[in-house]
């Protein structure tokens, strides 16, 4: 290998080169001192993985209390702002609870919000990447045990949303409550559906996944404000349902992703889209 072929390259240390052989392939050399410089191959498809892993590698597993806020701007301060809105103008008459629910019922409209959400996503993804955040601290593995714990989730999730919406119509019967969620089911297409796959994903990734990478001090204001986040972008469906969703389905998501070692967000993930398709309940199954 002649030296001219040498160079410092990227992700390779400060004593570290790469080069090509006789041959063209790449080379990888380690400079120690006082040693021999070691020789080893590194196929194209090698230095691409190492890219792909030195992006995910961050050397931060913990993120601080300011990062859960700047991230919470990023993918939910739209959705807040928007549900927020709706619900004064159900709350003021300008509107009536139907037009709130259904104000995004087109295939069009769907998919420009899966669009949006893709954008806030990929924001926050930078975010991370920027902060040096280790991607692989968060466990995403699709499983049939994983798919059966899933839908689980929902079932169980949809009763207690059906228990909750029982109970809270009562003391909220001057609010805006909407019909329930599951009476949206009609004319679901392919938009929805790609879309509840999608939010699952998102929601539990920001719920489940970053905010429980926080350290055990600052998860004890975590928890409440996530829990406040959940319940504020789903206002526009009647404050009932935003309890129910955001406290009740919330609070059980939060304590089944405690206890489970695995920390595994698909099954939750795909709970979560399950209920988007269908709604949270249980009893529309029996009517």
């Amino acid at each position: 290998m002649n030296d001219e072929n040498v160079v410092s390259i990227a992700p390779f240390g400060v004593d570290d080169y790469v080069g090509r052989d006789d041959a063209g392939a790449a080379v990888g050399i380690r400079m120690d001192v006082g040693a021999q410089p070691v020789v080893s191959a590194r196929s194209g498809f090698g230095e691409l993985k190492d890219s792909a892993l030195g992006f995910l590698c961050g050397e931060r597993q913990t993120l601080a209390w300011f990062d859960i806020l700047i991230l919470t701007v990023i993918m939910w301060g739209e959705a807040i702002y928007t549900s927020t809105e709706y619900y004064i103008m159900m709350a003021t008459g300008e509107i009536s609870l139907a037009e709130s629910i259904g104000y995004s019922t087109s295939a069009a409209e769907t998919y420009t919000t899966l669009c949006l959400q893709a954008l806030y996503l990929f924001a926050a993804l930078l975010y991370l990447w920027a902060r040096g955040f280790d991607f692989r601290i968060l466990n995403f593995k699709i499983s049939l045990k994983a798919i059966a714990y899933g839908c689980l989730i929902f079932v169980a999730s949809a009763f207690l949303c059906d228990v909750c919406d029982f109970v809270l119509n009562v003391p909220f019967s001057a609010l805006a409550i909407p019909e329930p969620i599951f009476a949206m089911l009609a004319g679901t297409g392919t938009a929805d559906v790609l879309y509840a796959a999608f939010n699952g994903f998102y929601e539990e990734f920001y719920f489940l996944g970053l905010c429980f990478s926080v350290s055990s001090r600052d998860f004890k204001w975590v928890l409440p404000f996530s829990i406040l986040v959940r319940t504020s972008f789903h206002t526009y469906q009647g404050m009932v349902s935003a309890l129910c969703i955001g406290v009740a389905f919330g609070l059980l998501m939060v304590i089944l992703y405690y206890r489970d070692d695995s920390k595994n967000i698909f099954p939750y993930a795909l709970g979560h889209g399950i209920a988007d398709i269908f709604g949270l309940s249980v009893i529309q199954f029996f009517m």
